[in-house]
């Protein structure tokens, strides 16, 4: 190396820096740019309202109205069919839809394998 090619050596380290940052940041701002637009769209529709008859005070009522039926009005009728189907119906477990793209996760982030 000659005295001439000595400013070379001296700046070289602070090119590399120069470069290295300026990738790094603009690898760091398309990955917030992607994670804003993914934060920006909603989580999950929201649930619909629940219809009247999966109000559990509807059937507390309906089993209250059975069973004073049952002890005065018809004792033979009562058992199986005005107590217990009502109650096993509204408490059969319910499953919410799952997003086919998350894999059951609850949310995609950008972690993910998946494109954005």
């Amino acid at each position: 190396m000659t005295p001439e090619n000595a400013w070379v050596y001296g700046i070289l380290p602070f090119l590399t820096m120069a470069l290295l940052v300026a990738g790094f940041v603009v690898a760091y701002r398309r990955r917030a740019a992607s994670r804003r637009a993914a934060l920006a769209q909603p989580r999950r529709p929201p649930e619909p309202p629940r219809p009247w008859w999966s109000s559990p005070w509807l059937w507390l009522g309906v089993g209250v109205v059975s069973i004073l039926l049952a002890v005065f009005v018809w004792p033979w009728l009562f058992g199986f069919t005005f107590v217990a189907i009502p109650f096993m119906w509204v408490g059969r477990p319910r499953e919410r839809p799952v997003d086919p793209r998350s894999n059951g996760h609850s949310h995609r982030d950008a972690g993910s394998f998946m494109p954005e």
